[in-house]
């Protein structure tokens, strides 16, 4: 049995982990890390079994966070399980996605959909940021006399880009 096998077995826990339904996504997740080629099988099932417990299209209030704690697992983890699970939705699905990819990596990378990350989700531009920035700059120098002579030109630049930026928006 390896570590990380006995940690589990050993691990208390209290909540839906410990009925019949948590014992046998324990057993899944002890199959995972036995074997490799028996862990892409497994994570899908661990995926399915957990798909099952969805309310609408959403899993109940605290479920993830308390899995990933009593399974010492990642969230990100069980979400590219249940997303695998959701990919093949039958055995045969399965069994052509296990011919296709050798391992659990490349099963993520080229099978699965790419997530967006935090940064994908920021603005490009964000204007509060300017603005702010800009009132910064009117509050430091009251008047052309007020900017040093050496931060004059960085001064232009930004006022020609933030026209510029703003312009093309139809904002100044």
């Amino acid at each position: 049995m390896s570590q990380r096998a006995m940690v589990m077995t050993f691990r208390e826990s209290t909540g839906p982990i410990d009925t019949p339904w948590g014992s046998e996504l324990r057993r899944i997740e002890k199959r995972i890390w036995d074997n490799d080629q028996a862990g892409i099988r497994a994570r899908w099932e661990s995926g399915h079994h957990i798909l099952k417990r969805r309310e609408g299209k959403q899993l109940p209030k605290g479920l993830l966070k308390h899995l990933c704690v009593a399974l010492e697992v990642s969230q990100r983890e069980l979400s590219y399980r249940t997303q695998f699970a959701q990919f093949c939705p039958t055995e045969t699905e399965l069994s052509n996605a296990v011919a296709k990819f050798s391992t659990w990596k490349e099963i993520i990378e080229q099978a699965l959909p790419k997530t967006r990350t935090r940064e994908d989700t920021k603005p490009t531009k964000p204007k509060a940021t300017v603005f702010r920035a800009v009132m910064l700059v009117c509050r430091r120098f009251k008047t052309r006399d007020d900017i040093p002579e050496s931060d004059v030109a960085d001064v232009r630049r930004l006022y020609l880009e933030l026209e510029r930026l703003f312009s093309k928006e139809g904002e100044m």
